[in-house]
């Protein structure tokens, strides 16, 4: 035990420091023994308890070997109890911060969880969402929102491609840390439905490329994408197409914003659901809706160049704010169709245009490397904490019990310090339970935690003391209770 340490260094306050190392020594053998006999306590009605408490014992063994070998090489008696209250304060203070951690994720989790089937399907799927945090170096409860999301809104898709979109927004993902993983995910749904695609690589391939092409961001993508791809393949062009045109639309227009709305009342006015001038301008200009929107676009053009299609009638046709995305769609066509074309050929699945990208700056970058590492292993920590069911435990274990000295009239005082007291226990490594609850402090007897209702027994008693302080007193404080 502590009390037998000799400290041989012959410097000032030595005897002093060894008479404080004697108090240490007595306080933890106090604490030593009322743990055994809380334990023990408890063990009498409990099948199996016996191992906790040997389990318990040989902690405190360790404890004291430790505190041996610390103090042999160490002045002061004040750095030994620094760090004994150091540790205890850092392992309390660790199960306070798990079980937060533990419980945010599992509310994020629940709504997923209660969807339809999806649990009965997915029994494991909290190992699944921090798998895929890990991989996507994203948070646990970023993770459980975007995949409810994907669930929510998955009317169409097979389980395997709402797999291959979380899996592959993932890996976009990493290329634009910041952007919203929802979004993203919003992104390769919207395009997988509209248009018909299976293959979700393939869908990655053309969302990275737009973005390379637009002067937009991911998340702006997901934003406007609704707004103009389903008129875009209702006009004849193919998804890639499509996306390419809104490409070349926000390179020209002041905003993505802008050039969504551009395009989308181009696309309308051509397939007849613009305003009534519009549709009579393009009739007169032998356009009509079964055309598709490159032919239209091509006709334009043509009359544009003769003269018959100016500043007026493309503020008839894309409305006012617009005008000059029409207007450079017609003048500038080998641009836009490059832009088009430069989407269209990644439409591909055997290439992964982000997978390769990413390897190569992994590869070289050591900077970006080792940034998304960091990345990586704070999500890895972070889930490491948040499995901690014994944390949570305890977290519950104790808010229970205070609410039934709170319900018994309890005062503050004795409340803090019986949830102070058990808080050292839980850092100590004690398994939560009613084992911890059976010992008299300062006229305060708790009773054995059941079924939520129960309460504390008030007693006088008032013969116990708490802990006591080194260097002080040995009976230490104590608290009467009339």
């Amino acid at each position: 035990m502590a009390k037998d340490i000799n400290i041989h260094v012959k410097t000032p306050g030595a005897a002093q420091a060894k008479q404080q190392l004697d108090g240490v020594g007595k306080a933890s053998e106090h604490l030593r023994d009322s743990c055994g006999r809380f334990t023990k306590q408890g063990a009498e009605g409990m099948n199996g308890f016996g191992q906790s408490v040997t389990s318990t014992e040989s902690r405190f063994s360790k404890l004291t070997s430790s505190i041996k070998s610390w103090v042999t090489g160490i002045v002061g008696i004040a750095v030994i109890i620094r760090g004994i209250t150091s540790a205890i304060r850092a392992q309390s203070e660790a199960i306070k911060e798990h079980a937060q951690i533990a419980a945010e994720q599992q509310k994020k989790l629940l709504a997923l969880q209660a969807m339809g089937v999806f649990f009965e399907e997915h029994p494991e799927v909290r190992k699944e969402v921090a798998a895929y945090a890990e991989f996507g170096r994203r948070p646990f409860e970023e993770i459980a929102a975007a995949w409810y999301g994907l669930e929510s809104k998955g009317a169409g898709l097979t389980k395997e491609q709402k797999v291959g979109i979380m899996r592959e927004a993932l890996e976009l993902g990493r290329m634009e840390p910041e952007a919203d993983l929802k979004s993203i995910v919003d992104v390769f749904s919207i395009y997988a439905k509209e248009a018909r695609q299976k293959d979700i690589n393939q869908v990655q391939n053309i969302i990275r490329q737009t973005l390379s092409q637009a002067g937009a961001e991911l998340s702006q993508m997901g934003q406007y994408l609704p707004r103009f791809l389903a008129l875009g393949i209702a006009g004849g062009l193919t998804g890639a197409e499509t996306a390419g045109l809104w490409a070349f639309a926000t390179t020209r227009a002041p905003t993505p914003e802008s050039a969504t709305v551009g395009i989308r009342n181009i696309f309308a006015a051509l397939q007849g659901k613009g305003t009534p001038e519009s549709q009579k301008l393009l009739q007169g200009l032998g356009i009509t809706p079964e055309m598709n929107i490159f032919q239209q676009l091509s006709a334009l053009s043509a009359a544009q160049g003769v003269g018959r299609f100016g500043v007026p009638e493309a503020e008839t046709i894309a409305g006012r704010e617009n005008i000059a995305v029409l207007l450079s769609m017609l003048t500038e066509p080998t641009a836009m169709m490059e832009t088009v074309r430069q989407v269209t050929r990644v439409a591909r699945p055997d290439i992964d245009i982000t997978g390769e990208k990413l390897k190569q700056i992994m590869g070289t970058d050591k900077f970006a490397r080792l940034e998304e590492r960091r990345r990586q292993l704070d999500v890895i920590i972070q889930n490491i904490k948040g499995q901690d069911i014994r944390a949570l435990e305890w977290d519950v274990y104790l808010k229970d019990y205070e609410r039934q000295m709170r319900e018994a009239g309890v005062s503050e005082y004795i409340i803090q310090w019986q949830l102070k007291k058990y808080g050292i226990a839980a850092g100590f490594g004690a398994e939560p339970g009613p084992q911890w609850l059976m010992e008299p402090v300062a006229g305060f007897t708790e009773a054995p935690l059941a079924e939520p209702g129960g309460a504390p027994v008030i007693v006088n008693d008032n013969s116990i003391n708490y802990f006591p302080r080194t260097g002080s007193d040995e009976r230490g404080p104590r608290f009467t209770q009339e």
